[in-house]
């Protein structure tokens, strides 16, 4: 296909969770729509959250009811539309005091903070919170120090695996409504439209990936959802957006779930009035997030000393069971593109997590900020002022489009018999057991279409060090759009982040899929590998 003789309606730039929402809904409206992305999609700070789909409990606490209840009606949307991905979760706040009467005082006072959480929307989609005695709360956090422990508060939020989602939404509006995706393609400059009425965008794409050829896309509306790189788009489009976007680093770290047992995901205090959070995560724990000002390379914000000791002070200050370096299997760390205050962004704790859309130039819309829980009404307040440029009469039916994979939580058991009847026959009923469970985990009802792709060989259903499939890879390829080891190892599975050396042994695994099903030749392997051996160097704990 030569792309540039192809015209647009709207050019997405950026593919993480804004810009794929922006794909979606203005695809959704019968827009002719593409996405470009430097890199995979979400494979920035929209692959770097903390994984949950949340109101945002310290936004409440901080006064901002309309960021927390238009992040709650978002996670009730979420949990319908992306319930393959979107998972409910109870959370625990311990509270521990030396004087019970303190730590009662303060229980009522988080309970009526959270009676705020509840009626601000939280219990259209979940449960209200509720109190647990000392017994009941160390039932879901084992291994919490239970001296001083006065008791704790529950509740309920949401999981979610942030590029699985990201992926998902692109997926919906390729597969679904015709939008194009260009991943591994950086943007090299705009050319403001002429008499034709469109924007010219010179892309480049990974020769990693691909043959590298340059080319040229057109578009009535270009819409710049880069995150921490709008600041260069805009140069790039000789725009000002006006808006200022500070960088905070955000880091999680992994251990083995039997080193970090926990039956509830839990809210911890720590001495400097944040919390962190810790969460289970399959056969892993994670905690996190720091939250710190960062002023270097944005491409490549790596875990230092100073985050590791930050984290694992938090966790053993609270923790019987003490986690060392030599614990941690992997991590993760982003930064989040924080809307810049006219005071000094010295702490990014305190810094919102609002979003704006502002329009620098008649053909450009610059989305900056917000969070992912807000990514789909964020797109659609965008795309409200696409339309409105376009004069195209459509509303945004996103709240109701339910992206691939989705299935009614109430269909599980029929799920699973489907699955089990399309797995070969000559699976053994633990692999049977294991792989059905695996499969609509990760893709949900598109789980029979991954069997479709694997076969029947038996072979292709073994388990790699890291977990995934031998054979899941052929279908990540060639309807995920993944291109390189990096995209598998690091987004399709999470392996990459959970346990750094786990994700070395599935390597070559990797890299013969890619070589297979891409038709990369030796050189454009090798330096994917390079590429990704150095990234997890990077995020491998002490390394700075």
């Amino acid at each position: 296909m030569n792309s540039s003789l192809k015209d647009y309606d709207v050019l997405v730039v950026g593919g993480g969770a804004t810009g794929s929402g922006v794909l979606l809904d203005a695809a959704s409206r019968g827009l002719k729509v593409a996405l470009v992305e430097s890199d995979d999609i979400g494979s920035k700070t929209s692959s770097a959250s903390s994984k949950l789909i949340h109101g945002g409990l310290r936004y409440l606490e901080r006064g901002e009811v309309r960021l927390v209840a238009e992040s709650l009606r978002e996670r009730a949307i979420l949990q319908k539309t992306a319930s393959h991905l979107v998972k409910p979760l109870g959370f625990v706040i311990p509270v521990h005091s030396r004087s019970r009467l303190k730590g009662v005082s303060k229980l009522f006072g988080l309970s009526a903070t959270l009676w705020g959480y509840d009626l601000a929307g939280s219990i259209r989609s979940s449960k209200a919170h509720r109190r647990l005695g000392v017994d009941e709360t160390l039932k879901l956090l084992p291994t919490l120090q239970r001296e001083d422990l006065v008791g704790s508060l529950l509740y309920h939020d949401a999981f979610a695996d942030d590029s699985r989602l990201c992926l998902n939404v692109c997926i919906t509006a390729q597969k679904h409504f015709g939008a194009d995706i260009f991943t591994h393609t950086r943007v090299e400059g705009f050319t403001s439209p002429g008499a034709s009425g469109y924007a010219e965008v010179n892309c480049l794409p990974d020769t990693s990936v691909g043959d590298g050829q340059p080319f040229t896309l057109r578009s009535r509306v270009v819409v710049l959802a880069g995150g921490l790189a709008n600041g260069a788009l805009s140069e790039l489009a000789r725009s000002n957006s006006g808006v200022g976007i500070v960088p905070a680093k955000g880091v999680h770290l992994a251990v083995h779930g039997s080193k970090l047992p926990l039956n509830s995901a839990g809210a911890i205090e720590v001495g400097d009035g944040r919390r962190i959070f810790v969460v289970p995560w399959g056969e892993y724990s994670y905690f996190g997030t720091t939250d710190t000002p960062f002023n270097g390379p944005v491409s490549a914000p790596d875990i230092d000393n100073s985050d590791v000791e930050y984290l694992l002070s938090a966790i053993n200050a609270r923790f019987s069971t003490k986690v060392s370096k030599a614990d941690i299997t992997g991590g993760w760390s982003g930064l989040r593109p924080l809307l810049k205050p006219d005071i000094d962004a010295s702490d990014t704790t305190e810094l919102s997590r609002k979003y704006e859309i502002l329009t620098p130039t008649p053909w450009a819309i610059v989305v900056a900020g917000g969070k992912l829980t807000t990514y789909r009404a964020m797109a659609q307040s965008a795309v409200d002022l696409v339309c409105e440029k376009l004069d195209h009469q459509r509303n945004s039916m996103t709240s109701r489009i339910n992206l691939v994979g989705s299935y009614p939580v109430s269909d599980r058991a029929q799920l699973t018999a489907r699955v089990r009847s399309h797995l070969p026959s000559q699976l053994g009923s633990e692999t049977l057991n294991s792989v059905t469970t695996h499969l609509i985990e990760r893709y949900g009802a598109q789980a029979v279409s991954v069997i479709k792709t694997m076969g029947q060989d038996p072979s292709s259903y073994q388990a790699l060090a890291g977990g995934d499939l031998v054979g899941e890879f052929e279908y990540q390829i060639k309807h995920e759009l993944a291109s390189s080891v990096s995209d598998l190892l690091m987004r399709r599975s999470r392996i990459a982040i959970l346990d750094h050396s786990k994700a070395e042994l599935e390597l070559e695994a990797a890299s013969d899929a890619i070589a297979r099903y891409k038709e990369l030749n030796t050189s454009q392997i090798e330096a994917q590998k390079t590429q990704f051996l150095s990234s997890i160097a990077r995020l491998r704990v002490g390394n700075g």
